[in-house]
């Protein structure tokens, strides 16, 4: 099984030429190098503090220093412990009262009038009272490669920030994103933080079988060889479709066997691209498997070569998750880098491609 995935991920870096491809879904193309710097230097928390916890999928989003504000806000008594997957601040309680007294989902639509300028392409903003549901109403699809975008994308992860000020546990927190396309009256629907949402969650027996299906860009324009690939790894109920397609049938067990095989692989890939280009410091994946991050010493990097490996890396989760049971139409995930010096966004890459 370990020898058709490393197999599988070699002939993808060569596939991938590895790093010439194009990054057609990144957003920002330009990098954007800030010029002020933000430390924090964590501290011990004294006895009687609420604790807030804020995963790093909103602290990479949003960036550290915005939420301190946020949450910290004409408060005195502060301190912030960051553990490696989360950072969680520290309030005085009566403090903490007063700050969840005025807390009320984003208005976006106050700073819109405000501004009004700066969002010509969107028509209308909506937040439930829950701050769960934001509805969108955008002029055409052109605003989805606009910088207005990337408002509607804080908003939404700030909602995220307030269930976390409420004490709600990460894996309860969902956003859902409704955009309404007028040109066309299209709906788009997304919702984060990015899950996989795979077939197998529907049971907990492990020998239940389950039916994947393999579009044409996955079989890597020869469905046979990968047919042959899936019979190393143990898969016995095969397809090929006249369409170059592929359905099979694999277990609840050997699905995961090949997500967790794939995905050890593409932790072997990250580091070695890591130690091939030398200024990406480190290759990481959140708990969630959907948000990954490149850090990178800004100061001496190859900006194309960084878009290619994005593409690449890009191209490889769509695989992983295919593995792990997700439909195609449900794959989804978000790849960010991440300046060290800076701690901040230079440049995303989203799939699918409008998404948040």
């Amino acid at each position: 099984m370990k020898n058709y995935i490393l197999a599988l991920t070699v002939f993808l870096l060569i596939f991938a030429g590895p790093f010439n491809g194009s990054a057609a879904n990144i957003v920002d193309l330009e990098i954007a190098i800030p010029e002020t710097s933000t430390e924090i230097e964590p501290e011990s928390p004294e006895e009687g503090l609420i604790s807030i916890r804020v995963p790093e999928w909103i602290i990479n989003e949003l960036t550290e220093p915005i939420i301190s504000e946020f949450i910290y806000f004409d408060c005195d008594n502060r301190y912030i412990v960051q553990d490696g997957t989360a950072n969680i601040y520290y309030l005085d309680k009566d403090e903490y009262a007063q700050r969840i007294s005025i807390i009320n989902p984003p208005d976006f639509a106050l700073v819109k009038n405000i501004y009004p300028e700066e969002y010509t392409m969107i028509s209308s903003i909506e937040i439930d009272e829950n701050g769960e549901i934001i509805t969108v109403s955008v002029a055409d699809l052109s605003f989805f490669a606009s910088a207005q975008r990337s408002h509607i994308h804080e908003l939404a992860y700030q909602c995220a920030l307030v269930k976390c000020m409420l004490g709600i546990d990460e894996n309860d927190i969902s956003i859902n994103l409704n955009y309404i396309i007028m040109e066309n009256s299209e709906k788009i629907s997304y919702s984060i933080p990015y899950r996989m949402n795979s077939v197998i969650d529907s049971t907990d027996d492990m020998q239940q079988e389950f039916a994947i299906h393999v579009p044409t860009e996955y079989t890597m324009g020869d469905p046979e060889l990968t047919k042959q690939q899936l019979i190393q790894a143990g898969v016995k109920d095969i397809t090929v479709n006249a369409d170059g397609t592929i359905d099979y049938i694999a277990t609840k067990e050997l699905i995961l066997q090949m997500a967790d095989d794939y995905f050890n692989t593409l932790e072997i890939v990250a580091a070695e691209i890591t130690r091939q280009t030398g200024y990406i410091t480190e290759i990481c994946y959140n708990d969630f498997k959907t948000y990954i991050y490149i850090k990178i010493d800004s100061t001496d990097f190859n900006q194309n070569e960084l878009f290619s490996i994005m593409d690449f890396l890009s191209y490889n989760n769509q695989f992983f998750q295919l593995f792990a049971g997700v439909k195609p139409e449900d794959i989804q995930f978000k790849i960010t880098v991440i300046d060290n010096e800076y701690n901040s966004i230079i440049a995303e890459l989203t799939y699918p491609k409008y998404s948040e």
